[in-house]
């Protein structure tokens, strides 16, 4: 991939060909690869909610829960600001802007979850919940582990990345 540094002015679709490859190593399982192609992103467009997402997804597989925390509270300040800066009432998975608000809401739950924050955790998926009831992000889950009392999201989670 090309250094970073070289990505400050691509054009729209190159800079969207980026962020999916950023999606598609992370999902393979190539983190630093993902971490590349989503600064990459940044680096032209900082304000990229779906790539804040992706960065924040990188430093949560990282377990670096403070930058992972801070790019999905940036994702979410990004995203909610499609929606006049207050969340709808209900979104659809299928909607790019709505997916991005999910990414980050979830994000940010999953970090809650990971630092033992059960309480704020716990109240994020049931958020995500009431906004997405289809639950294209599997909170129940994470809702039904929490009630069984785990108190923690760890390596050895059945859910985890």
């Amino acid at each position: 991939m090309s250094n970073v540094k070289s990505t400050a002015k691509l054009p729209p679709q190159e800079l969207e060909h980026l962020y999916a490859a950023g999606w598609a190593a992370l999902q393979g399982g190539r983190v630093s690869e993902a971490e590349e192609a989503f600064l990459g992103v940044l680096a032209s467009d900082p304000r990229h909610a779906d790539a804040l997402n992706g960065l924040g997804t990188v430093y949560f597989h990282e377990k670096r829960l403070e930058e992972a925390e801070a790019m999905h509270e940036k994702a979410l300040s990004a995203a909610l600001k499609f929606f006049g800066g207050n969340a709808p009432d209900h979104v659809d998975w299928n909607s790019p802007p709505d997916r991005t608000l999910l990414r980050a809401m979830h994000g940010s739950a999953l970090v809650a979850y990971r630092r033992g924050d059960i309480k704020d955790a716990e109240k994020r998926f049931r958020e995500l919940m009431k906004l997405n009831p289809a639950d294209n992000t599997g909170a129940r889950f994470l809702l039904e582990d929490i009630k069984k009392g785990r108190k923690r999201w760890d390596d050895k989670d059945p859910h985890g990345p």
